[in-house]
């Protein structure tokens, strides 16, 4: 078992976001415009949340200094979202290749499951956020997914923004659940499955930094 503390004080990051539509069937990602997203850090324990008007600041922040980002789909969703959003603002090339480094050297938990285990890729109900929460004991998703961009659509802010939260705090409680298992993880079909996790020594900082 892993001191929860081994996580405390690390340049680590949990990250979602929520779209104002669903993926189309086209998987075409430049028609989605970011409503909300929010992010957990371990340096200093706390949720904090991002929107359009605060993306410039976000992406100076993230491309200072080492940060290791955690995400659910983050390489197919949250960071193809993200990139396009800091060309719209013209992010500069220097810039953008520090971000586009910091989503390369990304965990995501759900690229690494796919990985381990591709003959189950593609099949449904095995690896999404809530399947693995279920199948994990941490319980399953309140709100589906389909309704988070009608609800932000009619002014409904406050279910979006709390739905963005429980993604980031089951997430958060997957990736350290792993470390105890070491790198075990349940699926939807209840057949398990083990990943490689980040080295958390490679990602630990002064905690007098962020004191």
């Amino acid at each position: 078992m892993l001191d929860p503390s081994a996580f405390v004080g690390t340049s680590l990051m949990i990250l979602d976001l929520e779209t104002d539509r669903l993926i189309p069937p086209t998987r075409d990602l430049s028609t989605l415009e970011l409503t909300i997203g929010a992010v957990w850090d371990y340096r200093t324990m706390a949720l904090s949340w991002f929107d359009v008007h605060t993306l410039p600041a976000c992406l100076d922040a993230w491309t200072q200094d080492p940060l290791l980002f955690v995400t659910h789909n983050g390489k197919r969703f949250d960071f193809p979202i993200l990139t396009q959003h800091f060309r719209r603002l013209g992010a500069s090339l220097a810039t953008l290749a520090a971000w586009e480094q910091v989503c390369r050297q990304s965990f995501d938990l759900l690229d690494a499951i796919w990985t381990a285990a591709p003959a189950d890729r593609w099949k449904r109900g095995l690896h999404g956020l809530s399947a693995l929460s279920l199948a994990n004991g941490l319980g399953s998703k309140q709100a589906p997914q389909d309704d988070m961009p009608a609800l932000w659509q009619r002014g409904q802010l406050a279910p979006v923004c709390n739905h963005c939260q429980e993604d980031i705090l089951l997430l958060k409680a997957l990736f350290e659940l792993g470390y105890a298992r070491g790198g075990m993880y349940q699926r939807g079909h209840g057949i398990p499955v083990t990943v490689p996790l980040p080295d958390l020594s490679s990602w630990s900082i002064a905690k007098e930094s962020y004191a």
